[in-house]
């Protein structure tokens, strides 16, 4: 894929379907050129209309939104975001055949609602590709991490974490790349039964430590086929600076396209 004409890229909000889903609008925070932050609200619905795009696929958990940088970048300065072209790895990319369970990763994300009110600074937190093989061979629609995820990860990126140790046999990273964006973790359920009666009668669900992830791959077939739809980029307005956390988006992914 090569940038536009005028060389320029789209740039598009990443996160989940669940996420957006029954929404009519989401803030972002963005840290600003002066220390801060700055927060905005973003519509999705235009007459009405959703203005954002899911993947095709129902079990896909994927959504981008094409947002007009021009009033972000007027307020924050220049913003840093993953450029498809340079930033990201595909399953299907060559390079991606090295990748193998074992791998490192970092998982960016504000779980729980942990954020600081002044500077909007992600956790990171470690872990390894725990299953990946199946959804590079087509056998499943995403992969799973070893590393735990909790309410407000949703749409966080997970990104390769580049090694000179590799498991014998393969070869290790070398490149801190996208790979995919976290969608939920995999609950441990443990049913207490009862003694009289012999049904069930309480569920215990606990966090597994793993985490169901949608790779890059998921995320470009959704923005081509967001530009084949054209929606209309949405406009970002400032916020409030008071505006209620509860109004704002868990976590969500920046990626620049490019044609």
């Amino acid at each position: 894929m090569k940038p536009e004409p005028n060389g320029e890229y789209l740039p598009f909000l990443v996160t989940n379907k669940h996420v957006l889903n029954g929404q009519s609008e989401v803030i972002l925070r963005f840290e600003n050129s002066v220390g801060g932050s700055s927060q905005f609200v973003v519509p999705l619905l235009q007459n009405g209309k959703a203005i954002w795009n899911g993947h095709p696929d129902p079990e896909v958990d994927v959504a981008v939104l094409q947002i007009n940088a021009n009033v972000l970048q007027s307020v924050i300065g220049p913003a840093n975001l993953f450029a498809d072209s340079v930033h990201t790895l595909p399953l299907n990319a060559p390079d991606a055949a090295h990748l193998c369970e074992g791998d490192g990763i970092f998982l960016l994300g504000f779980p729980l609602g942990l954020v600081d009110q002044v500077v909007n600074l992600p956790i990171v937190r470690g872990g390894t590709l725990a299953r990946i093989k199946d959804c590079r061979g087509n056998r499943s629609k995403s992969f799973l991490i070893d590393c735990q995820t909790f309410p407000g990860n949703s749409g966080g990126p997970v990104l390769i974490r580049p090694s000179i140790v590799s498991v014998a046999g393969t070869t290790s990273p070398n490149h801190c790349k996208l790979i995919g964006i976290v969608a939920s973790y995999l609950p441990y359920r443990d049913v207490a039964v009862s003694k009289q009666t012999g049904r069930e009668k309480i569920v215990f669900e606990e966090n597994s430590g793993l985490s169901n992830v949608f790779p890059v791959d998921a995320i470009v077939t959704t923005v081509s086929a967001a530009i084949t739809v054209g929606n209309t980029p949405a406009e970002p307005h400032q916020a409030p600076t008071d505006l209620a956390e509860s109004n704002q988006v868990d976590v969500s992914t920046s990626i620049q396209h490019s044609n």
